[in-house]
């Protein structure tokens, strides 16, 4: 396994408080791959989702990144170094955990600021940006070390509590927080001063983080462990949704468009950035929308979606992403329906406020659509060069796409196209990318089932290169795209599960062929 596909997590011995309540004590850092609420190692943990799985498990996993966040996180490209501090970080950190009636609560017992070993710290806001202030002992403890890899936590350190007093500024009206003899010995906040809390909310990828602590690499990674053979495509929609994620209603926010054919990773691109960014996400049909007030699905009635998904948070509803799919549709049809939606649309992308009356027995929501970030999405199959070829064979680079053909081939008027700046084609994918996504893809259900058969089955699942390649045949000989492709890998699998439940126990591997594509019955156990 390549050392930067690595996932990293925090092991957790547990201390039952009540039937409700439970303390997660770290314990070592465990470097495995992380699939679902499970983690993959030399032995396979599950991850403290909820209280009947921490109540089963000795001990559980929580606190997972990738190796490469891990880097982008602490600023610095050893990850042997960064493994290290990190569980210097957390292991002075304990959960505690807490069912409630909307599911279980986690709560970071933070006990590393309380018992910071410096003599004296203040931290605080300097011209809006977080500061820490040090005593002449504190610098002198730092001038002292000489060891140049000590001095370097010693620095990553102070950083990361920087970051935490910048999370409880935004959250709390924090404005000092001041450390004393390895202590903290008061915290002030906008309206009085308080005692230290010995709780603090861990924050970590939700709607409510620091969005000035998003990393451009690491969303983008993140995205390309996901979606092969669009890396700059990629790179630009990931710095435009950091930008609309820092951005207030004085900046609002840019939509995008998106442009290429089924199967090309649009749509597990959005979701991939909604999940790292931790904002609330639906996905629309396009070509099922209709004007408010006419049977069918209205831009309000997507809107209320948002608010019910965020448990009618307006604030953070308006914050959420939204993708359309399939927004070529209501450019192709020359209904007065279509024609009236477009309209809504455009008033929709400037920013405007939808009156949301959905549910008699609550109050009405006065939407505003200036923060949402707006993702549309369509195959547009006339816009690309004629040269493009058909399915999913390597394209060659005559194969380019004029975004000026969107208002010129009359999908929509130059009024509504100009509103969304950034234009962006999804180039079919070549085989070999295919191949990639396939194998590698950490969304991919081949990958998925490979992991699924070793700890189920003890079995190796060996996918050769005949069988990808009758996959991707098959593939292009129907005319399908890579969205079907699940459709086909199961198909190919379910004789090979009937074989592995039959046989438990007394199988190694299960070898898959070009003929398991097309005969699910073709496969060599051993």
């Amino acid at each position: 396994m390549e050392k930067e596909r690595i996932d990293y997590g925090i092991k957790y011995a547990k201390v039952k408080l009540s039937e409700i309540k439970y303390i997660l004590i770290p314990i070592d850092v465990v470097e495995g791959y992380s699939m679902g609420n499970l983690f993959y190692s030399s032995d396979v943990y599950k991850v403290a989702d909820s209280i009947t799985t921490i109540e089963e498990q000795e001990f559980l996993i929580d606190s997972i990144y990738n190796a490469k966040e891990l880097c982008e996180i602490y600023d610095y490209d050893d990850i042997e170094f960064v493994k290290e501090y990190f569980f210097t970080e957390e292991k002075d950190s304990l959960i505690l955990v807490e069912s409630t009636p909307k599911g279980i609560t986690k709560k970071r017992v933070n006990m590393k600021i309380i018992t910071a070993p410096n003599p004296r710290e203040e931290y605080s806001m300097q011209k809006k940006k977080p500061a820490v202030i040090l005593n002449e002992d504190c610098l002198d403890a730092l001038l002292s070390i000489s060891d140049i890899e000590i001095l370097k936590k010693e620095l990553l350190r102070y950083r990361n509590l920087i970051s935490q007093f910048k999370s409880s500024e935004a959250a709390k009206g924090t404005t000092k927080i001041i450390v004393e003899n390895g202590h903290v010995k008061e915290i002030e906040t906008l309206k009085e001063v308080q005692k230290a809390p010995a709780v603090v909310e861990s924050n970590k990828k939700s709607i409510d983080i620091d969005p000035t602590g998003v990393s451009l690499k690491g969303l983008e990674t993140y995205i390309k462990e996901r979606v092969f053979g669009h890396d700059e495509e990629i790179k630009i929609i990931a710095k435009t949704l950091i930008m609309n994620y820092r951005g207030g209603l004085k900046y609002g926010t840019e939509p995008i468009l998106i442009i290429g054919e089924t199967g090309t990773g649009k749509t597990e691109t959005i979701k991939a950035a909604a999940n790292y960014l931790g904002l609330p996400f639906i996905e629309v049909n396009t070509a099922n929308l209709v004007p408010e007030g006419i049977k069918g699905p209205s831009i309000e009635d997507c809107l209320y979606s948002l608010i019910v998904a965020c448990n009618y948070d307006l604030d953070k509803a308006e914050r959420a992403l939204i993708f359309f799919d399939e927004f070529d549709k209501i450019g192709e049809s020359g209904l007065d329906i279509k024609e009236a939606v477009k309209e809504i649309m455009l008033k929709f992308l400037e920013g405007t406020t939808f009156l949301i009356d959905k549910d008699k027995s609550s109050e009405d929501f006065n939407f505003r659509t200036h923060l949402l970030n707006k993702v549309y999405a369509g195959a547009f199959q006339n816009l690309f060069d004629s040269k493009k070829p058909v399915g999913f064979k390597t394209f060659t680079e005559e194969t380019t796409f004029d975004p000026h053909r969107i208002y010129d081939s009359q999908y929509f008027g130059k009024e509504l196209v100009t509103r969304i700046p950034h234009i962006i084609p999804f180039y079919p994918l070549d085989r070999e990318t295919q191949k990639r996504v396939i194998l590698e893809s950490k969304i991919s259900l081949l990958r998925a089932k490979k992991i699924r058969y070793e700890e189920e089955f003890k079995v190796k699942l060996i996918a050769t290169d005949s069988y990808i390649n009758g996959l991707l045949d098959l593939l292009s000989s129907k005319d399908k795209s890579m969205r079907d492709l699940n459709n086909l890998i199961l198909k190919s699998l379910d004789f090979v599960e009937c074989a592995l439940l039959e046989n438990e126990g007394l199988v190694r591997e299960a070898i898959l062929s070009s003929e398991t594509v097309t005969n699910p019955h073709k496969f060599t156990l051993k």
